[in-house]
């Protein structure tokens, strides 16, 4: 067939639109026409979706098939394989016609012809990349002409949607079913992100200086990951004669030298008691006069002294980000400015505020997911990942809220300290209730709803009731049954969709 007929055939499956039956539906045919109705069929099975197209057939007559093939891995169509379609009659005659080219993406036009009249089981197979399925499509019967073919009356819906299979693929579109899934019984609850203690540093300047910057001992900036120990900042003593910060750790070390060389003479009856105790006097006085900045052995966490280059080394306590940056370079800081300050973004601290009316069903905490506002995706914590360090008694006079306290891990640092969030609260035991991912459902007034996909390409608006969230589904209560698919991604596009055919629907005359 020429490319030119394939491009009439799918010209011709466009105008016929969508078919009110979920299964197998036949348009209509007038008394006046010869045409035979169009047949459309959709099929799901574990990893595809199969819509498919055509006309009734009639004996020695060609009959041309268009059929879709989406993945339901990525909802994307497909891009290569062949179709096989298969018919086989109780007498025992078989058919089938291969297709080993796509007409495009996702497309396969296989044609026909049937000589006789006869009733076959009709299947669809393809084949592709490390994938394989069969569709059974049920009866198909081969009609000696149009007028043989029995009229069949549906029930119109005049509130179905059309979405086309190009325009799902061109979308960032998916569907899922409901099914009956275990929820736990939730609380609504906000929140705020706060820095972890231990996590948490500001430092500040040991001593008086001059923030010196070079090519090899760079400033630290704002945003800059550290690891422990990493050099921040370098500090050069201001011109003074006398008790310079460079001065007094010189005696430090002076005195720790004599004190250490006292003891070993102490040890060999070398020295007199009255010189040894001398010596331990003079590196004590001096030790207290270091004490804020060093360790009893002259080491630091967030000081270095370089006695060479008489300057002083600013290092990080730990790995994490520098946060904020209060001095730049050629700045006198004064002993204990504040200089930076540091945050390990790894664990953190959840201040979520319980409203008033909520409280009476908070008991066991067992779980929570909390939503960022501008992320589509809840983040959510097991009974497992995360500590409650406190539970208040006492109502917040003004926001009529109560305050818990929970430790978590940042898991792949998605959350950010000053970060504001809703919040579900688990508690109690799960029960079996009918979900669909929480995506799915959108807000209309005071109403809610999701869009069902009826076929391939045809979905109803669907005013639905619903309960608990658990993790990223919720529950329906009313408007759904089980097994029913409905867009979990991409519902928006289907509400634009159904609101632009009602416009257009308005203005027919």
């Amino acid at each position: 067939m020429t490319n030119f007929k394939h491009i009439l055939i799918l010209l011709m499956i466009v105008l016929v639109g969508c078919q009110p039956n979920e299964h197998q539906n036949n348009n209509d045919h007038s008394e006046h026409t010869n045409e035979a109705p169009t047949v459309s069929i959709t099929q799901w099975s574990p990893t595809m979706e199969l819509l498919m197209k055509y006309e009734t057939p009639i004996v020695r007559q060609d009959v041309d098939f268009t059929i879709h093939l989406t993945s339901l891995a990525d909802f994307q169509p497909v891009q290569n394989g062949s179709v096989t379609l298969l018919f086989k009659s109780e007498n025992g005659n078989t058919l089938s016609v291969q297709s080993d080219e796509l007409f495009q993406s996702g497309i396969f036009t296989p044609e026909i012809v049937f000589d006789t009249i006869d009733e076959y089981r009709f299947f669809v197979k393809y084949d592709g990349l490390n994938v394989s399925e069969i569709f059974d499509i049920g009866e198909l019967k081969i009609y000696r002409n149009a007028h043989d073919i029995p009229e069949i009356h549906g029930e119109e819906h005049s509130d179905e949607i059309n979405y086309s299979k190009e325009q799902q693929w061109k979308s960032n579109f998916a569907t899922d079913i409901a099914w009956i899934r275990p929820v736990k019984s939730s609380i609504r609850a906000v929140g705020e992100i706060c820095t972890h203690p231990e996590n948490y540093a500001e430092i500040a300047a040991p001593v008086e200086g001059i923030v010196t910057v070079s090519k090899q001992y760079p400033l630290a900036i704002s945003g800059q990951s550290v690891k422990k120990a990493q050099i921040l900042a370098v500090l050069k003593p201001p011109l003074a004669l006398h008790d310079t910060w460079a001065e007094v750790y010189l005696s430090f070390e002076q005195a720790k030298t004599e004190y250490e060389r006292a003891k070993r003479l102490k040890e060999r009856n070398a020295i007199s008691d009255r010189d040894y105790e001398a010596a331990r006097r003079d590196y004590e006085m001096h030790q207290a006069g270091t004490a804020s900045y060093f360790s009893d052995d002259g080491e630091s966490d967030i000081l270095h002294y370089d006695s060479e280059n008489q300057q002083f080394s600013i290092l990080a306590p730990f790995s994490g980000v520098i946060q904020i940056v209060d001095v730049h370079s050629g700045q006198i800081v004064e002993s204990h400015q504040k200089m930076f300050s540091i945050m390990n973004p790894s664990k953190i601290r959840l201040k979520i505020e319980v409203f008033e009316n909520q409280m009476g069903k908070l008991k066991e905490l067992s779980g929570l997911s909390i939503r960022i506002p501008g992320n589509e995706q809840p983040i959510n914590f097991g009974k497992g990942e995360f500590t409650l360090l406190s539970r208040a008694n006492i109502l917040d006079p003004v926001t009529r809220t109560l305050t818990i306290w929970l430790e978590a891990d940042n898991h792949d640092e998605k959350l950010y300290v000053g970060q504001t969030f809703n919040a579900s609260l688990y508690s109690g035991n799960s029960k079996p209730v009918l979900t669909v991912p929480r995506s799915a459902v959108l807000d209309e007034d005071l109403h809610q709803l999701v869009f069902v996909q009826e076929d391939g390409e045809c979905f109803e608006k669907r005013y639905v009731k619903t309960g608990e969230i658990w993790n990223n589904y919720i529950a329906i209560e009313d408007g759904l049954e089980e097994g029913e698919r409905v867009v979990s991604r991409g519902a928006y596009q289907i509400k634009l969709a159904a609101s632009k055919e009602a416009v257009g629907a308005a203005h027919n005359h």
